[in-house]
C-alpha cells in the first residue's frame, strides 16, 4: 500500500490510501476539486471517504465529493451536522478491499463543546495489513489491536507553548489535540511489535519541531517515523525488501 498526503495541518487534512486500483480517502478537509486533482481525478477508483468529524479542516469537501458519487462516512453526530455523510454504526464497513471500523475519541469545538469525533481502524482484506487513523483528539482511551501502520496526530510540543500563547489556546489544545508527550503515552501502552511505520500528522508549524518529534518517537519505539507533509507519498510495506 501507499499513503498519499494530499493535505495536513490546520489549513486542511486529507490523505489517500492506495492499494493497486483502489483508493480510500481519509478526511476531506480541503476543496473537493483539490482532492480530486490530488488523485488525478480517478473518481471511479475511490472506494469511499472516511471522515473523523465535521470541522471544516476535515470535512470541507464532503458535500461536493458526495455529489460526484464518492460516498463519505461518519458517525451519528457528524451525520446530523452534515447530511451528505453516510452514517456508520459500531460495525465495520466494507469498501472495496478495505474494511473500516470507527471508534470514538475525545475532541471539543472552539467553544469547548464536545463533538462526535472518531478514529478509524482500517484493514486491507487482501493482505491483512492494519492501519489506524487518529487525529484531533487529546486522548485514546483504549488499547488498539496489533497494527502495521499508525497515522496519528502529533500537533504540538508542550515546551513550545510559551508566555505568548494565550491561556484559552493552551486550554483548547489540551482538550482537543494530541501533544508529543501524550502521543508517547499512547504508544507506550500499545504493543508495537508488528508496527512497521508511524506517520505523524496534523503537525502545527509553530508549535511542533518535526526533527525533535521524529527523534523522540523513534527513540521510544525503534520504529520508522516520519512527519507528514503535503505532497508526500509514503510506502507502507510489511517487508521493505
Amino acid at each position: 500500500m501507499q499513503l498519499q498526503v494530499i493535505a495536513t495541518g490546520s489549513a486542511g487534512n486529507c490523505y489517500a490510501l492506495h492499494d493497486g486500483e483502489n483508493i480510500l480517502l481519509l478526511d476531506a478537509g480541503i476543496e473537493a476539486m483539490k482532492i480530486l486533482a490530488g488523485i488525478s481525478f480517478r473518481v471511479q477508483r475511490v472506494a469511499g471517504c472516511l471522515v473523523t468529524h465535521v470541522h471544516q479542516d476535515h470535512a470541507m469537501g464532503v458535500k461536493r465529493l458526495a455529489e460526484v458519487g464518492i460516498r463519505c462516512y461518519g458517525r451519528k453526530g457528524a451525520k446530523e451536522a452534515m447530511p451528505a455523510l453516510t452514517e456508520v454504526t459500531d460495525e465495520p464497513i466494507r469498501l472495496g478491499p478495505f474494511r473500516a471500523l470507527s471508534f470514538p475519541v475525545e475532541h471539543i469545538s472552539n467553544d469547548f463543546i464536545p463533538i462526535d469525533t472518531c478514529g478509524w481502524l482500517i484493514t486491507n482484506s487482501r493482505t491483512g495489513e492494519r492501519l489506524v487513523y487518529i487525529t484531533d483528539t487529546c486522548a485514546v482511551r483504549r488499547r488498539l489491536p496489533e497494527l502495521d501502520y499508525w497515522l496519528i496526530e502529533c500537533n504540538y510540543m508542550d515546551e513550545l507553548l510559551d508566555d505568548t500563547t494565550p491561556e484559552i489556546v493552551r486550554e483548547r489544545l489540551g482538550k482537543s489535540h494530541m501533544s508529543l508527550r501524550k502521543l508517547c503515552q499512547v504508544l507506550a501502552v500499545n504493543d508495537l511489535t508488528p508496527c512497521k511505520q508511524i506517520v505523524l500528522c496534523h503537525a502545527s508549524r509553530q508549535r511542533l519541531d518535526p526533527t525533535v518529534a521524529v527523534q523522540t518517537v523513534f527513540d521510544q519505539t525503534g520504529k520508522s517515523t516520519v512527519v507528514a507533509r503535503a505532497g508526500m507519498m509514503i510506502s507502507l510495506e510489511r517487508e521493505p525488501f
